[in-house]
């Protein structure tokens, strides 16, 4: 049967929330001793759906879960600034979505395994801009780099490597939580 409860677990975390076959599920909140806490749903234990995960150190991710990972839509901020709109698969950004850098670099694309890979456009703080394709995170393929002065290079292929803008901030590195 299913029912509220709040409950101490054994990593020293507590949920309160709903309850059914000795886990969590349905509607609930578990916030962990270092701080971090997790609002939304649970399906057997574990993070699943729609939810809110806020770090200790102010960092949060708000969208879809399955699995007790970050897996569809979702967005993710941390207190410096930098934010990520777009896909998520396995706690990674897959598919499409877009990054903005606290320093003004952003990147708005395809990614793969938490890489840039495929089409994307990336714009430099400086009004640098590169419009084409990448692979593991750099510029690769066709493609037209702009510099802010207006000079412009087409359909770069092996020399696109020299150019490749600084690696984007990885996205929180730490696993989700599980619910036990």
């Amino acid at each position: 049967s299913f029912f509220v409860k709040r409950h101490e677990l054994a990593d020293g975390s507590t949920y309160v929330g709903g309850y059914e076959r000795g886990k969590a599920n349905g509607q609930g909140r578990r916030s962990w001793p270092n701080g971090d806490i997790y609002e939304g749903n649970f399906k057997d234990g574990v993070m699943e759906g729609y939810g809110v995960l806020t770090w200790h150190d102010g960092s949060g991710f708000e969208g879809d879960w399955e699995g007790g990972k970050r897996h569809g839509r979702g967005d993710y901020k941390t207190p410096e600034g930098d934010h990520y709109s777009g896909m998520w698969k396995d706690d990674k950004r897959h598919g499409k979505g877009k990054q903005i850098e606290s320093g003004g670099d952003m990147y708005q694309g395809e990614w793969v395994n938490d890489l840039r890979e495929g089409k994307g456009t990336y714009k430099s703080a400086d009004g640098d801009s590169y419009t084409g394709l990448w692979r593991a995170d750099k510029m690769n393929g066709h493609g037209t780099y702009t510099w802010a002065d207006g000079g412009q290079v087409r359909r770069l292929l092996s020399l696109i490597r020299v150019f490749s803008p600084r690696r984007l901030t990885p996205i929180h590195a730490r696993a989700a939580h599980r619910c036990g």
